[in-house]
This record gives C-alpha cells, structure tokens and sequence, in this order.
C-alpha cells in the first residue's frame, strides 16, 4: 500500500504505452484504498469530471492521455487535481494563440524565436487544460481569461482570477517528448510532485511504483 499523498505532494502515475484506461486507474487506485474495487463509487460532475465519492472520498485523481499515452494524477481529499498531456507536433501556433490565449501569452509567444514556438505553446496550452480540469468547470471559464507569464528569472506566474488562485502546478517534459502539466488546489508551500511509472504484464495485474527522474517547477499564482 501507499500512503495517500497529503497537502506536500501530488502523485503523478505514467502507464505504459497502450494500457486500457479502466485498468490503469483501478490498479493505481488500489494502491491506496484498501477496499475492494467492486465498493468503489466513481461519479461524474455535471462537467463531466469523475471522482471517487466512496470510499470516503478520500482522493482525488484526473486522467488524460495522448495517443497511447495515459496518465493519472492522484491528490488528497479537498485538493483537486487536473492533469493534460499534449505530443509536440506541428500546428499553427501563433493563429492558436489568437484565437485561445490572452494577449499576454500571445505577445509572448510571438515572440519567441521560431524554434521555441512549439515548446512554448504546449507548455502553455497544458497549464490551462490542467488548471480548468482541476477547477472542474471545463471551458466554460475561458482560455483566455487567466494567463502563464515567464518573470526575468524564467519563473512562470500564474495571473488568474479568485477561482484559479488556490492552484499550484508543475510543467515538465517526460521522456517521450509529451509535455505535461498538472494542477491542485489547497497545496501546503513547497510541495512536491512525485512521479510514478506503472508496469503490469497484464492490463489488470500487478502494478509497481517508480520514480521517474524528471524536472517539474513548482507554479505559484502571481
């Protein structure tokens, strides 16, 4: 069993390439619930966003994948946690920009040397998913209404209105290439996020706890 990650930590679960989702999450679950999975309650939002109402409610996780790459964010009761993963790949970059980020992030984005561009522009667009699947509203908060700044000493703030202020996150790059972002709420300072790849032979077997060497700065709201 492991310990249920508290106010310092948020636990991030890597599958592997190909694992079915269902599987993924009961096994990780199990290792922190000593229940059954047959007594677990999982329940959507009106927005769509799952979580576990029995036991006791006493995690918090998100799921998002990219491809065949699956991913879990766990947290404690009363933190809620978002995470996306996004493959860099070519795109219209700065035409998205317009279009979903605030003028800020899009002033900065443009610029940016070409080559930075992409990088940049994922790095941005996972925050803001992670943030809204944490809030647990979806888009009907817009992309644009909250903006990431890079400070001089290549620090990235959060500006963002009182709903998002009780986030802290982390965005980091896996060693697939996918950037990754996650988010949650009613964090203690200086918290931690601790990564994980889960291994099984079989989608439903056994699952094994590895932690994953991987760089991930702390967000703050600015």
């Amino acid at each position: 069993m492991l310990t249920r990650p508290g106010p310092d930590e948020v636990h991030l679960w890597v599958a592997e390439p190909g694992a079915g989702r269902d599987g993924f999450l009961q096994a990780c679950l199990s290792l922190y619930l000593t229940e059954p999975p047959a007594d677990w309650v999982i329940e959507s939002s009106a927005d769509g966003k799952p979580g576990l109402v029995s036991p006791s409610n006493r995690l918090q996780f998100n799921l998002s994948h990219c491809g065949d790459q699956l991913l879990l964010a766990v947290s404690g009761a009363g933190q809620a946690v978002g995470v996306d993963i996004e493959s860099v790949r070519p795109r219209r970059f700065l035409r998205l920009a317009k279009r979903y980020f605030s003028e800020t992030e899009y002033l900065s984005l443009s610029a940016m040397p070409p080559r930075a561009q992409p990088m940049g522009f994922y790095q941005i667009w996972t925050l803001k998913e992670a943030w809204l699947k944490g809030l647990g509203t979806g888009l009907r908060l817009p992309l644009n209404s909250f903006s990431f700044q890079v400070t001089a000493a290549g620090r990235l703030n959060l500006v963002a209105e009182p709903a998002l202020s009780a986030f802290q996150g982390w965005s980091l790059q896996l060693e697939t290439g996918h950037i990754v972002a996650v988010a949650a709420a009613n964090l203690a300072q200086g918290a931690q996020l601790r990564l994980f790849r889960a291994e099984s032979e079989a989608i439903e077997g056994p699952v094994c706890a590895h932690f994953l060497a991987a760089s991930a700065g702390l967000l703050m709201p600015a």
